[in-house]
């Protein structure tokens, strides 16, 4: 079972103890996912996924990692052509740029993150994101 709160906002009770996150994953706390190039990270009741294993991957855990960026902006699907291609999910990041989280193909896991408008498809070199 799952208390409402724990000593602050973010962070739950569960199975006794206090746990950072919004909910109770049955008894346990939720799993801590970051993001690579912002350093900041989102809690949810998925395993960690593994960059570079599309597998791992999908559209709603990418929306999640958007999300984390900017909880009030409305994520989109698009695509990244060759050497890489893939489906990524695309968020502005409120400060005039955007983050793009590839969620299929080679480089899975791979995200590219823009200050000032919209970055280029991620590249082997690119930040990743769990």
């Amino acid at each position: 079972m799952c208390a409402s709160s724990c000593g602050g906002s973010g962070t739950v009770v569960c199975a006794g103890s206090c746990c950072p996150g919004s909910a109770c994953c049955g008894p346990d706390c939720q799993t801590q996912h970051t993001i690579g190039a912002t350093s900041q990270n989102y809690y949810d009741c998925n395993p960690l996924a593994t960059p570079g294993n599309a597998a791992t991957y999908n559209a709603n855990l990418a929306k999640e990692a958007a999300k984390a960026i900017n909880s009030s902006a409305q994520p989109s699907q698009t695509t990244c052509p060759a050497p890489y291609p893939g489906n990524v999910i695309t968020v502005p990041t409120g400060s005039g740029g955007y983050a793009l989280f590839q969620y299929t193909g080679q480089l899975a896991g791979y995200m590219s993150y823009a200050s000032s408008g919209v970055p280029a498809c991620p590249t082997p070199s690119s930040p990743t994101w769990t």
